[in-house]
C-alpha cells in the first residue's frame, strides 16, 4: 500500500502531499530545471543507502518521494536536502538548481539579440526592391553572381527568361519570421518589412494568357528553374508568405485599410487560387500540397468563405492520411517520417541526400501546414503535434553529437548521419517549442539569448550556430525564421 503523508517540503511555504514510491537508483533532482512562470515541476528523490533525510527546517521527508510545485516568482532558486545514515548523526546535503523565467523578458532579449546580430541600419532603411535575387547568400553555399530582383529580361517571351521566382521562395521564410516578431513584439515595423516584401514580389508578376487554364490572363512570374510557365514549385511557397502576411494584418488598424493588402487578397483569390485548383486537387508531393493547404488556411481567415476550409481540410486529410502509413519507432518512442509523396514514393534518388525522406527543409513547409491546421482545428490534433516533437528531439536532433540532421528517416530504417548545413533550417520546427519546454529552452541556449538566469547547461543545445547573414549584413531568411518563431513560442505557450 502507498504510504501518503502531508508534509511542508524543503522549508518551502508550501503544503503537498507526498508519495513514498519504489524507485531502481539513487536520485535527487527536478523533472524541469528551466521553467516560465506559472510553470510546475516535480522534485523526485530515493536515497536508499540512508536512514533518513530531512528538509532545511529539519521536517523528515521520508528516503523516497516526490514533491511538485508552481513557480511563480522569477530568479534562480535551489532546493536542498540532508540524509543520515544510520548511526551517523552527520548528514550529506543534496542540493539542485533551477531557474524561473518571465515571458516578456526572454522575449525582449530575443528581440535584442535579433536586432544587434546585424547591422540595425539595414533594417532601418529597409527598402526591398535594393535587394539582390541572392541577398539570401550564405557565404559557403556559393551562389552564381548577385544580380538585382525585381527586374525582368527576356529574350523572348519563352527564351531563356531571367525570373525572380526564387526570391518568393525564400521570402516565404523570411517574413513568417518578421511576423512572429510583429506578434510576440506588437512592433509595426516588422509587419511592414513583411509586407513591402511580398508586395514588390506581386507588382514584380506580368499577366500573361496561361496555358493552366484557357479562360484568361492571370498574373504570373517566369522560373529561372522550369520551362514556361511551370513553375508551381516556387510559386506556391511565395503565395503561403503572401497569404499570411495578409491574414495576419486583415485586423491591424494600422494596415487593415492598407491597399497593398487589397491587392495581395485579389490576386490570391483571383489569380492564384483558380489557375492552380484543378493542379492542387491533384497533388501528391507532400510539401507541395502543404503550400497550397497553407494558402486555403489564410484565405479562409481573409474571406470566413467555408469553400477554403473544406480545400483545407482535404488537402489536410489527405495528408494525416498519409502520415499515419510512414510512422517509424526509434529506441521506444515514435516519430513522424515525412516522405515526398502522399504514396511513400521517395523523392528522386539524386536530389536526395539520404534515401527514403526529404530533407528538414522542404519538411518545413509539411509541418507550417500541420501547426497551422492544428492551431485552427483542422484535422490534426495533439497526439500529431506530438509526434513531430518526437521527431525533432529524437530524430532530427542528435543529443551525442549536438548537431542537426538534414533529414528525417532513411528508408533503411535508421536515422541518417548527415549534418550539413540543411540541419540548421529550423525555421517552422522551432514553432514546436510552443509546446514543449525542454525545446524551447534548448532554443533559446542555442541561440545564446541572454537572459538573467542561466538556462540549465546539461541541457542539449546545438553547437551548429544557426547565425547567418546576408551580403547586406540581414539576418537570413532561416535565422529570422527561427528567431521570430521562439519568440511568439515564448508568447503563446500555455503554463506547463
Amino acid at each position: 500500500m502507498l504510504n501518503v503523508r502531508r508534509i511542508i517540503l524543503l522549508g518551502v511555504a508550501l503544503v503537498s502531499t507526498h508519495t513514498v514510491f519504489n524507485a531502481q537508483a539513487g536520485s535527487f533532482d527536478y523533472d524541469k530545471k528551466n521553467l516560465l512562470v506559472g510553470d510546475t515541476h516535480t522534485l523526485s528523490w530515493h536515497m536508499p543507502e540512508y536512514e533518513k533525510c530531512l528538509n532545511v527546517s529539519g521536517v523528515d521527508l521520508g528516503t523516497s518521494g516526490r514533491w511538485s510545485v508552481k513557480r511563480n516568482s522569477i530568479g534562480r532558486g535551489s532546493s536542498s536536502i540532508n540524509c543520515y545514515k544510520a548511526g551517523s548523526h552527520t548528514p550529506k546535503k543534496y542540493t539542485v538548481m533551477y531557474s524561473v523565467f518571465e515571458k516578456q523578458s526572454l522575449i525582449d532579449s530575443l528581440e535584442s539579440k535579433f536586432v544587434q546580430s546585424q547591422n540595425p541600419s539595414s533594417w532601418s532603411g529597409f527598402v526591398t526592391s535594393n535587394l539582390t535575387r541572392y541577398d539570401v547568400e550564405i557565404s559557403h553555399i556559393g551562389w552564381p553572381e548577385p544580380e538585382p530582383i525585381f527586374t525582368y529580361s527576356f529574350g523572348s517571351q519563352y527564351t531563356n527568361p531571367i525570373g525572380i521566382t526564387t526570391v518568393g521562395y525564400d521570402y516565404a521564410m523570411w517574413v513568417d519570421g518578421l511576423i512572429s516578431l510583429y506578434q510576440s513584439s506588437n512592433s509595426s515595423n516588422y509587419a511592414e518589412y513583411a509586407l513591402d516584401m511580398v508586395y514588390q514580389y506581386l507588382r514584380s508578376g506580368v499577366h500573361l494568357k496561361t496555358e493552366l487554364d484557357g479562360s484568361g490572363s492571370y498574373l504570373d512570374w517566369y522560373s529561372p528553374k522550369a520551362s514556361r510557365l511551370d513553375h508551381w514549385h516556387y510559386e506556391w511557397r511565395a503565395a503561403y508568405g503572401m497569404a499570411q502576411v495578409a491574414s495576419s494584418l486583415r485586423n491591424d488598424p494600422n494596415f487593415y485599410s492598407d491597399p497593398r493588402l487589397s491587392e495581395i487578397k485579389s490576386f490570391l483569390i483571383n489569380d492564384f487560387e483558380k489557375k492552380w485548383r484543378s493542379r492542387i486537387n491533384n497533388e501528391t508531393v507532400t510539401h507541395m500540397l502543404s503550400r497550397a493547404g497553407l494558402v486555403y488556411l489564410y484565405l479562409h481567415d481573409l474571406t470566413g468563405n467555408s469553400f477554403y476550409k473544406s480545400q483545407a481540410s482535404n488537402l489536410a486529410s489527405k495528408l494525416n492520411n498519409s502520415l499515419r502509413q510512414s510512422e517509424k519507432v526509434i529506441d521506444g518512442i515514435r516519430i513522424q517520417n515525412i516522405r515526398c509523396y502522399l504514396d511513400k514514393k521517395d523523392c528522386a534518388s539524386e536530389t536526395l541526400l539520404v534515401e527514403g525522406s526529404i530533407d528538414v527543409s522542404h519538411a518545413n513547409d509539411t509541418l507550417h501546414f500541420i501547426i497551422e491546421s492544428y492551431k485552427r482545428n483542422v484535422v490534426f490534433n495533439d497526439s500529431s503535434i506530438q509526434l513531430l516533437i518526437n521527431t525533432l528531439k529524437h530524430s532530427i536532433y542528435d543529443k551525442d553529437k549536438k548537431y542537426f540532421r538534414s533529414n528525417l528517416y532513411t528508408v533503411s530504417g535508421h536515422p541518417n548521419e548527415i549534418y550539413s548545413n540543411l540541419g540548421n533550417l529550423q525555421g517552422v520546427w522551432a514553432k514546436l517549442a510552443e509546446y514543449d519546454r525542454e525545446l524551447l529552452f534548448m532554443y533559446l541556449k542555442w541561440l545564446d539569448v541572454e537572459v538573467a538566469y542561466t538556462i540549465d547547461e546539461s541541457l542539449p543545445a546545438p553547437i551548429n550556430t544557426p547565425l547567418h547573414r546576408t551580403k547586406s549584413g540581414l539576418l537570413s531568411p532561416w535565422t529570422t525564421q527561427i528567431m521570430g518563431n521562439i519568440a511568439l513560442a515564448i508568447k503563446d505557450t500555455a503554463s506547463d
